[in-house]
């Protein structure tokens, strides 16, 4: 970020919400060039300021916490940021800090956790259901023959021809996305994304930058290839939750889109300087080629 981007920012901070703030860096030091800085009012609240890669990503996350989430069922038990104001123009959003801790980084007893899980499930399902018009909306991940023609081009330089050759087979099966309807979906749902409060049954969901129109299947993707693969109990507590298991087939289709998010991965991390989910990735690849 340059120093005009940073001034603009802190202006538009201080616009907000004053110019007794204080403003403590929570950006990434690698991997998405996000923007995310904490805002404290002394004495009173606290806010976040996020400016995304990706403008696309601001306007996905600030029309989930306006529009969708609003179209929801009463909230006892879960919990979204409310957007305090948008700065159109730099793609920059300043919201509520949810009180919590992240449940991906905090140690929790284990019928706690099984229970967050459970609430996770029912969230999603409140979401997938709901009667969001998304008519409006380009459903912006239906994998057409376009899309992945250009996540295979994009990543032929970094994966072997032959695991390129077999991915390709298992996307494009006659029946690969076969009785998938479009819905709304977070697309980053996992427990690095939960915020819980200690030794209460409440869930707060953030990071909505990625949220679209696509297929249920979506939201699991990034517990499929941890924390499930794991914690198997932790799966059953979800679907518990979530009011049924998924179908033989719709399990196969969501493996699909793990294969798929891994694939993209691999030139994105590599892109970003990030080896670690580079590694994370080709694990990934592999050990689907066992179950796909």
């Amino acid at each position: 970020m340059n120093q005009q981007d940073s001034d603009s920012l802190r202006k538009f901070a201080y616009d907000s919400l004053g110019h007794s703030i204080v403003f403590e860096d929570f950006s990434r030091i690698y991997g998405r060039k996000t923007i995310t800085w904490r805002i404290t009012v002394p004495g009173k609240s606290d806010y976040y300021l996020k400016r995304h890669e990706h403008r696309s990503h601001y306007l996905a996350e600030v029309r989930a916490l306006e529009e969708w989430t609003q179209c929801l069922p009463d909230k006892p038990w879960w919990s979204v940021p409310e957007v305090l104001t948008t700065e159109d123009e730099l793609g920059a959003v300043i919201i509520t800090s949810l009180p919590g801790l992240i449940l991906e980084e905090t140690r929790v007893e284990s019928s706690f956790r099984t229970k967050l899980f459970q609430l996770a499930g029912r969230f999603a399902e409140l979401l997938h259901s709901s009667r969001i018009d998304l008519s409006s909306e380009s459903a912006s991940q239906t994998y057409t023959d376009e899309t992945l023609d250009r996540y295979l081009l994009v990543a032929e330089p970094h994966i072997d021809s032959a695991t390129l050759k077999w991915i390709d087979s298992v996307v494009r099966r006659s029946d690969a996305w076969e009785g998938l309807a479009i819905v709304p979906t977070h697309c980053d749902f996992s427990p690095r994304n939960w915020l819980f409060r200690e030794g209460k049954a409440l869930l707060g969901i953030i990071d909505w930058e990625r949220s679209r129109p696509g297929y249920f299947v979506e939201d699991f993707q990034r517990m499929i290839q941890d924390h499930w693969l794991l914690e198997p109990q932790l799966k059953d507590a979800f679907f518990a939750g979530y009011g049924r298991e998924p179908s033989e087939l719709e399990w196969r289709q969501a493996n699909q889109v793990v294969l798929i998010n891994a694939v993209t991965g691999v030139p994105w991390s590599i892109s970003h300087g990030d080896s670690e989910f580079e590694q994370r990735n080709r694990e990934v690849i592999e050990r689907l080629k066992s179950v796909l």
